[in-house]
């Protein structure tokens, strides 16, 4: 089915608590993560964003919620949008996640991190993406993912260096992509500074 070329918002969530006790995935915002999301929400308002779709992740549902409402518009989920599955993997410094982080980037056919490869990731946040769009066929829509898999589906259209785009995702951010060429229009990056 072809589809014309719109804006499509993708939106890294809000500022999460960070518990060593549950995996990454089951991850809630912070107090002031919460408190982004009205400034996320005014950031996306020029846009005009017909509908939000989250990710499954309490992370991604939360901070959808509070941007759909506070916009007043719908919100759904699918379950295509999670982040890079590193359910089996603990919460480990910095330094070493960024490590692992950039072999897994570099080497995207092997499994050298989490439970799925940086191919496997790519190809199920595309088709997630895809099935979105199918599905809500008018207007610009917000959806809010992972920086991960961001990262992944933006940085070969863009030429961008994956690792390098991925660490200047912040929490949150906008990217503002054209779903015809999937060039970045835009990156609004500035949300965490102003909270």
């Amino acid at each position: 089915m072809f589809m014309e070329p719109r804006t499509l918002l993708l939106i890294k969530h809000a500022e999460t608590q960070l518990t060593p006790e549950v995996t990454a995935e089951r991850w809630t915002l912070t107090d002031r993560g919460r408190a982004q999301c009205g400034l996320l929400a005014e950031r996306l308002r020029s846009y005009a964003p017909a509908i939000i779709v989250a990710s499954a992740e309490p992370k991604a549902i939360e901070t959808g919620q509070l941007v759909a409402a506070h916009l007043k518009i719908p919100l759904d989920t699918e379950l295509g949008l999670h982040e890079h599955d590193r359910s089996n993997v603990p919460l480990v410094a910095r330094e070493e996640f960024e490590a692992h982080m950039k072999a897994f980037f570099a080497t995207p056919h092997e499994l050298v991190y989490g439970n799925e490869t940086a191919h496997e990731s790519h190809q199920r946040f595309s088709l997630a993406v895809t099935k979105v769009l199918r599905e809500n066929p008018v207007g610009a829509i917000g959806i809010v993912t992972h920086g991960t898999v961001m990262a992944l589906l933006l940085a070969g259209p863009n030429q961008r260096d994956v690792f390098e785009f991925w660490k200047c995702l912040t929490t949150p951010c906008v990217v503002v992509v054209d779903t015809g060429s999937w060039h970045i229009q835009t990156m609004i990056a500035d949300i965490a500074e102003l909270s």
